[in-house]
């Protein structure tokens, strides 16, 4: 059901609960009301009247208003002493009574010592207050009707900007994530939500964006190491078998391509998985930071990789996320040099120091950028995600993340620097 019948049917229930319930309001307020007054009058028409009542109830002179039914009441026995109505004397009783269509009040009073009963006719009253109520049961149909039309309008009139926005979340796609609503200066529910939705459609767009590229620059980079996979799987057919020199560099270049590919899946790998949750805790660097450096002497055995420990800080981080981060950085200081690579632990900060050529400027400039990489993109073979996805961790950790050619020596720094550190002391 549209939202607009779903507006304007519960505006109409409403409408009809507290219409009703304002009638039945009015009705017995009023009601109350008129008998209220019907019985201040009967009582204060009776004190003010004069007359004299003798012990049995015989009088002379005008002792009653003659519009009044009164009866004196004797053990329970009414007798009557003065009625214009003809009322059987049953009906004598305290209250509201109806009788033929007549709506008669009656009281219980004393008059000099006499218990009486004292009625009046108040149908004139009840039937003017009868006819409001008609009226007003008549006149609320049509009235409902109205209600339901201009509710059903104001609906649909309030409902417009949202389905505008409906209209232009249909035009939307892949092709077309530029559309934006048209936010006016009156900042309602509806502006908001164009608003949110705009700063959503932002972030859509350049995720796609960068999933885009992402994409191509893979496809590109793998069509080179496939190409020469099937060429050298093609020239291994033809003459493999008789020339051994063929072979063993066919092998050779097939077994390099067959890592490089190696590589760039693990990238990805690790581009996946710093998406994943950060669950932060304490780490102890001065405990962290030796198993990293070992586990990376295994791997690149003969490699001097030198752990120089200048303090031991605790820092609220993830292990997971910054040995991705670490691993990110050796890994390039392995690969640009063929010396010695430093790791310094500092009172807030961890040094990776290499001796290799540095960073040229143009690559420091855009430094961060996926599938980026220098004038010698291809010596040693890389695919340019490394430092992209150490700066997204580093954000991701509060981290800052600075890289730096040594001024008093070849070779990079990077530092890594944490925003809180724990207990420290020297090493």
């Amino acid at each position: 059901m549209k939202i607009s019948l779903r507006i304007t049917l519960f505006n109409f229930v409403w409408f009809l609960i507290i219409t009703l319930f304002a009638v039945y309001f009015f009705y017995d307020f009023t009601r109350s009301g008129i008998l209220a007054s019907e019985r201040e009058d009967i009582q204060s028409r009776m004190e003010q009247g004069g007359g004299r009542m003798m012990m049995h109830g015989m009088g002379w002179g005008r002792s009653f208003p003659p519009e009044f039914l009164v009866g004196s009441d004797t053990g329970g026995t009414i007798k009557v002493l003065q009625d214009s109505w003809s009322l059987k004397p049953d009906l004598w009783r305290e209250g509201l009574v109806k009788e033929e269509g007549e709506y008669f009040l009656f009281l219980k009073v004393e008059k000099q010592g006499v218990p009486l009963v004292v009625g009046k006719n108040i149908s004139s009253s009840i039937r003017s207050l009868d006819k409001i109520r008609r009226l007003a049961f008549l006149v609320l149909p049509p009235f409902a009707v109205v209600i339901l039309l201009a509710s059903y309008a104001l609906s649909e009139y309030l409902l417009r900007p949202l389905r505008a926005v409906n209209r232009t979340l249909a035009v939307i796609g892949s092709e077309n994530l530029s559309a934006r609503f048209p936010v006016k200066k009156t900042l309602d529910e509806v502006e908001e939500l164009k608003l949110s939705l705009n700063v959503m459609l932002n972030r859509i767009e350049e995720g796609y964006l960068v999933q885009q590229n992402v994409v191509a620059n893979v496809s590109h980079e793998l069509r080179t190491p496939l190409s020469t996979l099937l060429g050298y799987a093609s020239m291994l057919q033809r003459w493999g078998s008789v020339e051994e020199n063929v072979r063993g560099e066919a092998l050779a270049v097939i077994e390099t391509t067959a890592r490089e590919m190696k590589e760039l899946t693990e990238n990805l790998l690790l581009l996946n998985r710093s998406d994943q949750k950060m669950e932060k805790k304490s780490l102890s660097l001065v405990e962290f930071l030796p198993t990293v450096v070992e586990r990376w002497k295994g791997k690149y055995s003969g490699r001097a990789i030198i752990l120089l420990l200048e303090s031991s800080p605790v820092v609220e981080t993830s292990s997971d996320h910054l040995q991705i981060l670490l691993d990110i950085l050796l890994d390039n200081a392995l690969k640009y040099t063929t010396g010695d690579v430093f790791i310094r632990l500092k009172e807030k900060e961890i040094e990776v120091e290499d001796r290799g050529p540095g960073m040229p400027e143009e690559v420091l400039s855009h430094l961060g950028t996926r599938f980026s990489r220098g004038k010698d993109a291809h010596q040693p073979p890389g695919w340019g995600i490394g430092i992209s996805l150490a700066r997204e961790i580093s954000r991701k950790l509060d981290i800052e993340l600075q890289f730096e050619n040594r001024i008093d020596e070849v070779g990079l720094r990077v530092t890594i620097r944490f925003p809180v550190m724990g207990r420290k002391g020297l090493i």
